[in-house]
């Protein structure tokens, strides 16, 4: 299809309302980042330690773990399970590297 034969006013029509859309998800998006920062503000980030089940209910936004090594953050809350069996609730901060020798 050539440029030509594509109805113009059409076409601008709706990539308008595309963008509009796509602007008031990225506004709505923005919007509820902002909560969470304000949440995290007040909250602070909080060093629970090793992972441990028995903790779960315990743990929320902002909760600092040690996993296999590595330094996780809960970036939600209601965890229900370590980072690797709930990968969507935590966020690896710091890699564990090669042991020491």
């Amino acid at each position: 299809m050539k440029w030509e034969n594509i109805d113009a006013k059409r076409f601008i029509i709706g990539l308008r309302d595309r963008i509009e859309k796509g602007e008031t998800a990225l506004e709505m998006r923005i919007k509820n980042l902002e909560a969470e920062m304000k949440v995290l503000k007040q909250r602070g980030l909080r060093y629970e330690g090793v992972f441990q089940k028995a903790q779960l209910p315990n743990y929320g936004l902002g909760s600092v773990i040690t996993f296999s090594g590595g330094l996780w953050i809960c970036c939600l809350e209601a965890p229900k399970g370590n980072p690797e069996t709930d990968p969507d609730h935590w966020q690896l901060a710091v890699k564990s590297g090669r042991d020491a020798r």
